[in-house]
């Protein structure tokens, strides 16, 4: 990962008085001097930490409590399902050019992503261990009523996350009134994963340079785990 530092410019307007004993004998301009040092300090601490700190908050574990399957949602062989009986951790991953974020089972080692359909279709949740079109495997969250929440496609929002009682994908929303349960309905678990922020963007990353092809990689996946391809590395020494 490259981390740009900003650009510090600091301008000082001092009185005509520029010798050296003129200055250090001034109370006030030595104030002044300590003042600037600090802020100095405070902005190269800012360059240093900052955009690390970022990183690390944009990948957290959770679990996702269905309403009508009574269980947790996780990634099984190739079907995404909501049949877990104990809470199955999932990495949530932050995107930073807009409001949605992706889903990770790591213990599945693949992404959730919507399979590509005709239109005016609810399209099926299918798992990925390598996406390049991220904008299929991006959701947003939005609220149903209370604690609980409703994860629908970023691109589509009228594509939303809907299981049976079985745990098994609703594909379509006929009869969803009359039903007891909400198949839309989730609850989210985030305080469950005794996981520091450090152990969960490592645990992500770590699993993401283990990818064969990873010039097919994502950049915005690259980019938050600092992989670079022999592609990017032959530009660079250009």
């Amino acid at each position: 990962m490259t981390t740009y530092f900003p650009k510090l410019e600091v301008h000082v307007y001092l009185p005509v008085c520029l010798c050296v004993p003129c200055i250090l004998g001034n109370p006030w301009i030595s104030q002044l001097l300590v003042v600037l040092a600090l802020v100095m300090m405070l902005n190269i601490d800012l360059a240093l930490c900052g955009p690390f700190r970022n990183d690390l908050q944009r990948v957290k574990p959770a679990a996702f409590y269905n309403d009508c399957s009574k269980r947790y949602l996780r990634i099984r062989g190739k079907e995404v399902t909501a049949d877990a009986d104990e809470k199955h951790k999932l990495y949530m991953i932050t995107l930073t050019d807009s409001h949605g974020f992706l889903l990770f089972d790591p213990t599945a080692n693949t992404f959730f992503c919507w399979k590509k359909a005709k239109k005016n279709v609810q399209l099926k949740l299918t798992a990925r261990r390598n996406p390049k079109d991220l904008s299929m495997c991006t959701f947003e969250e939005l609220p149903v009523n209370g604690a609980s929440t409703k994860y629908v496609s970023m691109k589509n929002k009228s594509q939303m996350m809907l299981f049976r009682a079985n745990g098994s994908q609703l594909l379509t929303r006929r009869g969803m009134t009359k039903r007891r349960c909400q198949p839309e309905s989730f609850i989210q678990d985030k305080n469950h994963f005794n996981e520091t922020a450090y152990e969960s963007k490592d645990e992500f990353c770590r699993r993401m340079k283990r990818i064969k092809h990873k010039h097919k990689m994502a950049d915005e996946i690259k980019n938050l785990c600092g992989i670079t391809t022999p592609v990017q590395m032959r530009k660079r020494r250009m």
